[in-house]
């Protein structure tokens, strides 16, 4: 079985699965995104919900910004063509141009670390409490998921998300340098 979370970074299909954040229309766009990391040769690796590293999933390649995208030549880069917008100073939210079956984007959370390092983090509606659901202006679904809007509301979204789960964000991939 696939890992849930390389299914979600590397082709942002996340849908089928319960809780996702997600737009029909794009809210961050390569024109406005930044660049969280320099371009160079980078490892990939899955961490499981106790934060452990796995054997699974593991990558390794060079990555570079392709009209303001992260980009690798090597296939299954987790956050694959992802464009990012700045939360704050080292979380991001990030975003392939990719749409799933039903034309909706599916947003990731990233937290950079020192020395280039990425943590990304499929983050769940369902995780949020119904009063931040309700302060954030939301809808959950049957499925718990929910959609956002504008980049003003995915952001107040996504930062009452990391403040109700504060350590308790384990599993995701990580991205660093390979040296």
């Amino acid at each position: 079985m696939l890992n849930r979370v390389r299914v979600v970074l590397t082709a942002m299909l996340a849908t089928a699965l319960a809780g996702c954040f997600y737009s029909y229309q794009p809210l961050i766009t390569a024109e406005s995104g930044v660049q969280p990391i320099p371009p160079g040769s980078y490892r990939a690796y899955s961490v499981d919900e106790r934060g452990e590293a796995t054997d699974d999933d593991n990558w390794a390649g060079d990555v570079v910004y392709l009209d303001g995208r992260l980009h690798s030549a090597t296939d299954d880069m987790p956050l694959q063509d992802a464009v990012f917008h700045e939360m704050s100073r080292d979380i991001f939210i990030a975003v392939s141009e990719d749409v799933d079956d039903g034309d909706q984007r599916i947003y990731v959370i990233v937290f950079r670390y020192p020395g280039h390092r990425l943590f990304a983090h499929f983050p769940e509606c369902d995780d949020l409490s119904a009063e931040a659901v309700q302060q954030a202006g939301l809808d959950r679904d049957q499925r718990g998921n929910c959609e956002v809007t504008s980049l003003d509301q995915l952001e107040q979204a996504l930062t009452l998300y990391v403040q109700e789960n504060e350590g308790l964000i384990l599993d995701g991939a990580v991205l660093e340098p390979a040296n």
